[in-house]
């Protein structure tokens, strides 16, 4: 056992993103005493160039060993831990579409819901974003371990007062000046293509989305990152970007004035900035009874209205104002219920709650630091 070592892991490895990313770069700052891995068989540069393992190497099972903390947001490619080992489950969002032993149809996730549990048996905390989701998680997951209900370190930044939009863009790869309406669809458990890949298909009329959109608007198609096949980048328009390669949808969000999406969790999250959300459900009916379900009434609980097909999509872009109107009551109480605990800080909650402040010898290093530099004088 390590006891200052922190292993991470976001998406099965495959992303550096979500709420594992803005709990390391937070613990950074708040406890650098601490050293941290990241399991990630990316590319993507890390802040603090910390070291990197390959999931699923026999380093990366040593370091699971060897790890006083674990940090992920679905799980690890082992499960169990020594009692000491304190493993801090984050999750990826609040539930929108059943989890775990809500399911109550035969798919993938039913399939995998001895894996998980014998993988929850492990936790040894949990990150929610508010209390709804405190309760289906303890339910769906099986887990009768601590709670943390502080609101998800992901959405820090789409409430960051200072962020320079057109840096950011620059960063991304996208162009400046420019209006984003981000669509992020949810995966299709129905639509399998190999062990945890799935065929997704538009069922959206990119040309005619392009030919209404603005001259300085840009539609960014983020596919799920378990969709393995479905998009064809080349043939889209000149003004629709596929940013499917860029791990953190936070970011994205934080730089959209609009979100579309159908099933996924993102728009809990992107609801805290308070701009327009949209619902394209094509396949609604048989998404709600035949390959997974939901929680909430889409009708009736969303914060958007539902379209269900290209023509009512652009007829709910073209005059947003009037939409956010139509929903503006609807989408307060959806704030309050779900985003409380969004301020900007879930992530430095999350660190002094999971972690703890630092040593005593860390607070002193600077005065000590300064006492040194007072004697040489």
């Amino acid at each position: 056992m390590q006891e200052d070592l922190v292993l991470f892991e976001s998406f099965l490895g495959k992303q550096y993103a979500g709420n594992p990313r803005y709990i390391y770069e937070a613990l950074r700052h708040m406890r650098p005493d601490l050293r941290c891995v990241w399991a990630y068989n990316g590319s993507q540069s890390i802040p603090g160039d910390p070291q990197r393992v390959e999931r699923g190497s026999a380093e990366y099972f040593r370091l699971l060993a060897q790890a006083r903390y674990r940090v992920n947001n679905v799980l690890f490619e082992a499960a169990g831990r020594k009692p000491e080992t304190i493993y801090l489950q984050t999750w990826h969002g609040t539930p929108l579409k059943r989890l775990g032993r809500d399911i109550e149809l035969d798919g993938p996730e039913t399939e995998a819901r001895g894996k998980l549990h014998q993988e929850s048996r492990g936790w040894s905390m949990m990150l929610s974003a508010n209390r709804y989701s405190s309760t289906i998680f303890r339910r769906a997951f099986d887990f009768d371990g601590p709670m943390i209900e502080s609101g998800y370190p992901l959405v820090d930044p789409m409430l960051d007062p200072t962020l320079d939009r057109d840096h950011l863009a620059q960063r991304l790869g996208l162009p400046s000046g420019r209006r984003f309406v981000l669509y992020a669809p949810t995966w299709r458990d129905h639509r399998p293509v190999g062990t945890w890949r799935f065929d997704f298909d538009l069922s959206l009329d990119l040309q005619a989305i392009s030919a209404a959109l603005a001259p300085d608007q840009v539609l960014l198609v983020k596919a799920h990152h378990l969709v393995g096949a479905g998009l064809d980048p080349e043939a889209f328009p000149a003004n629709v970007m596929d940013v499917s390669h860029l791990g953190d949808i936070s970011e994205l969000c934080a730089l959209a004035e609009v979100l579309i999406t159908d099933y996924s969790s993102v728009f809990f999250d992107f609801a805290v900035t308070g701009r327009p959300i949209l619902f394209y459900c094509y396949d609604l009916e048989l998404y709600a009874r035949q390959v997974r379900g939901f929680h909430l009434d889409m009708e009736r609980d969303l914060p958007g209205p539902v379209a269900r097909d290209t023509g009512e999509l652009l007829a709910l872009l073209s005059d947003l104002p009037a939409v956010s109107a139509r929903h503006a009551d609807r989408y307060r109480e959806f704030r309050r219920r779900f985003c409380a605990l969004a301020d900007g800080q879930a992530a430095r909650r999350v660190v002094e709650a999971v972690f703890g402040p630092p040593p005593a010898a860390v607070h002193a290093l600077p005065q000590a630091m300064e006492d040194l530099r007072a004697c040489a004088a």
